[in-house]
């Protein structure tokens, strides 16, 4: 999302993790709870030798980061929803293939809460087309096309996205773990119904 508004002319993005002071809209992403967790415990370089010496060990380490971590945790995304200026974007609801539909929510927001910018569905559709995720993969490797210091991107944002992957990491034991942490949690948000998965 960050890379299409900041073609849109006439809005400054700012990227940023947590929230930000101000009235100026935020978007605030998020994605299946479990899948954070599980690919967080397999990428960051302080939980990654814990998941690669012991995967258990390191998807509980994850865990309990994120339910604790003060401004990366679950909790943030609790004060994001309270915030009147956020916007929450639920990833499986535009990811891997849907940047039009995204651009389109984020444009709608900007104009309902009174920027003054014009998109039209021609322009709309090719910035969409610009910066998809195949896109972006194939970039990747050409540092001249590919600086993830303009780009606010990294190789995580490009790969994590596919969805369910905590199907094939959580035994029992752990999902009663996770059930126990976060259960409310995936009810709230609508990735379960109830806490027997």
């Amino acid at each position: 999302m960050w890379q299409m508004l900041n073609a849109v002319d006439g809005i400054n993005v700012v990227k940023e993790h947590g929230l930000l002071d101000g009235k100026a809209t935020q978007f605030f992403h998020y994605r299946d709870f479990r899948d954070i967790v599980c690919c967080h415990a397999k990428r960051a370089p302080e939980i990654k030798k814990h998941f690669v010496k012991c995967q258990k060990e390191g998807i509980l380490k994850s865990l309990r980061l994120f339910t604790t971590h003060s401004k990366y945790g679950f909790n943030s995304i609790l004060k994001a929803r309270k915030h009147g200026c956020v916007r929450l974007v639920r990833y499986e609801d535009f990811l891997p293939s849907n940047n039009e539909a995204m651009l389109q929510f984020a444009y709608d927001c900007l104009i309902y809460d009174g920027y003054d910018i014009k998109l039209d569905k021609e322009q709309l559709i090719d910035i969409a087309s610009k910066f998809t995720i195949e896109k972006n993969y194939l970039a990747m490797p050409n540092e001249d096309n590919f600086n993830i210091h303009k780009k606010h991107l990294h190789e995580n944002h490009i790969s994590n996205w596919g969805m369910s992957h905590w199907k094939d990491l959580l035994d029992d034991e752990l999902k009663a773990r996770f059930k126990k942490e976060i259960g409310k949690l995936l009810i709230e948000f609508n990735y379960e119904h109830d806490i027997n998965w």
